[in-house]
């Protein structure tokens, strides 16, 4: 699957890539992923986000790896929707942010159907990212079930998932539309179904939150993204980077994905 991606230059949001490692990366194998990361991509360091996502025993290794590298940051894939210290085997945002990370993923679907995780509790995590000063990548898509019909899971996950959040929070948040029939498919959703579903999301939140608000945050897609479709996926302008699983722990098949989303932004 080809395609020639939309140069889109004039959006004023910057371009991003999400890497999910998942359950994988020892800490010598995260210090190695930043290293060889770096020199894969060159002089693309610092052009756009690139966010990697590591399994907590890593956190604080690989912000270390990081810290000297330019708009590539550290992230984490779940938290606790707790404050306070008294849950056995909980992770909070407030550790997560003494650990060095920086951003942290909210709802993927491996955490609604694996761990049972509700959105009222997915809420409170929200909530509990921000009081912490982390940056939120907010997972919305629908269900299998779902798959094809009108958007309405879509309102009732982020009515649900963004209750009580301001319009100056969410702000510093990333959006990721990953639809749950997606998640470690062998193909992805089509970039026109992609299209349809990230605009009715950013339209969503300008009547929430206003269009100040809302007009710089990205939207990213992620769901069966890998190097040799990620050009296909970026024939729409709707969305504003890629969010990557399997292809993510290789940092040469992770940095394919992410030149070509700087070649969408112009930046090579």
């Amino acid at each position: 699957m080809t395609g020639t991606p939309t140069t889109r230059l004039t959006s004023g949001r910057t371009p991003i890539a999400v890497a999910n490692w998942k359950m994988a990366m020892t800490l010598e194998e995260s210090r190695a992923f930043a290293q060889n990361f770096e020199k894969e991509m060159g002089s693309l360091i610092g052009q756009l986000q690139v966010i990697l996502c590591a399994p907590i025993t890593a956190m604080s290794t690989l912000a270390e790896a990081l810290k000297d590298i330019p708009m590539v940051d550290p992230g984490a894939q779940n938290s606790s929707a707790f404050p306070d210290p008294e849950h056995s085997g909980e992770i909070s945002a407030r550790l997560l942010a003494d650990a060095g990370c920086v951003w942290c993923m909210v709802g993927h679907w491996e955490m609604k159907v694996r761990m049972n995780k509700a959105d009222d509790e997915l809420n409170r995590e929200l909530h509990a990212v921000f009081d912490n000063g982390l940056r939120p990548i907010i997972l919305v898509g629908e269900s299998k079930t779902d798959k094809g019909t009108p958007s309405n899971d879509l309102v009732d996950r982020m009515e649900a998932m963004l209750d009580g959040i301001t319009a100056d929070e969410i702000t510093r948040a990333l959006m990721v539309y990953e639809p749950e029939w997606a998640i470690g498919a062998d193909e992805p959703a089509p970039p026109q179904y992609i299209a349809e579903r990230a605009t009715f999301m950013r339209h969503w939140l300008i009547e929430r939150f206003g269009n100040d608000a809302v007009q710089p945050i990205p939207i990213i897609y992620g769901g069966a993204v890998f190097p040799e479709n990620a050009e296909w996926l970026l024939t729409t302008p709707d969305i504003d980077g890629l969010g990557a699983g399997r292809k993510s722990r290789d940092p040469k098949e992770f940095a394919k994905i992410v030149r070509t989303v700087a070649r969408a932004y112009g930046l090579e």
